[in-house]
């Protein structure tokens, strides 16, 4: 049975699925490339928080073996996804053309792929090694970083509108070099205070 930190998981990714709907179902450009801009942020947002708070617990809980793989594969599979994206944003090619909705499917489908593993065996095996009142805790850190991951901590300039800039750097910037940030809105000093 799924913990609130599998459920946190799950929800995220269906999140991105139904962006993923609204923007095929969107009536014209515009609305295609304002939903695609929460699209890309809430992928960003996603990976860029399992890679700070997950990663670290997998290796704290399942040991530097397994857990370390797995948080590397992890890694790889986030670091392929996002550089899909930033590709997508440099692609010269309009929402919505079928050059830039094929290689926007092909990164979501390997999107989809990765999150279907992830729910079916990785996040169960960590849970198992959890308690309920750690999961819990991870549960609301991942809810917390939706406050954290906001545009203008990417783009000064952007207050609370998804730039392209910010939307860039989002994509681009090592998810170590956030997380003493992020623990700092936290109020924790590490992944291992959540364990």
């Amino acid at each position: 049975m799924s913990t609130v930190f599998g459920q946190t998981i799950a929800t995220d990714h269906r999140v991105v699925y139904e962006l993923r709907d609204q923007y095929i179902a969107a009536p014209d450009v515009e609305a295609k490339k304002e939903i695609l801009k929460l699209l890309m942020w809430n992928i960003a947002r996603h990976v860029t928080t399992e890679e700070i708070l997950v990663h670290p617990l997998c290796e704290n809980f399942l040991g530097s073996e397994l857990g370390g793989k797995l948080a590397e594969f992890d890694g790889k599979e986030h670091a392929a996804v996002k550089q899909s994206l930033k590709q997508l944003l440099e692609l010269d090619a309009i929402p919505g053309s079928a050059e830039f909705d094929g290689a926007l499917e092909k990164a979501l489908g390997d999107l989809h792929r990765h999150n279907d593993s992830e729910e079916a065996s990785d996040v169960p095996t960590l849970e198992q090694k959890m308690t309920s009142a750690q999961a819990q805790e991870l549960a609301q850190s991942i809810e917390a970083s939706k406050a954290f991951f906001v545009p203008s901590r990417f783009d000064k300039s952007a207050g609370d509108s998804i730039t392209e800039k910010a939307l860039h750097v989002a994509l681009t910037t090592d998810s170590g070099m956030l997380g003493k940030s992020f623990f700092e809105f936290l109020g924790v000093s590490g992944p291992s205070t959540i364990n």
